[in-house]
């Protein structure tokens, strides 16, 4: 699976092609390839349970798996583009 920026496609494809624009439709209609909200929920209720972990049992372990949840969930938001 690759993401595209959908927006940038459909541009250059307009561009080349005005005439045909029933595709800009098929584009649009296409699912998305992840829901952003499912993974930053799923990402979230394990960072929560890294950090009752990290508490109950006083672990760097768990430290930083829930400081690379938070790192993630950050990435994610952000879109991965820095």
């Amino acid at each position: 699976m690759r993401l595209i920026d959908a927006d940038k496609l459909k541009h250059v494809i307009h561009c080349a092609y005005s005439d045909d624009l029933e595709i800009l439709e098929k584009i649009d209609n296409q699912p998305t390839a992840f829901d952003l909200d499912k993974v930053v929920e799923q990402l979230e209720t394990k960072e929560t349970r890294a950090t009752e972990l990290k508490k109950k049992y006083i672990s760097e372990y768990f430290k930083g798996k829930a400081d690379a949840f938070e790192f993630a969930i950050k990435i994610v938001k952000e879109g991965g583009v820095e």
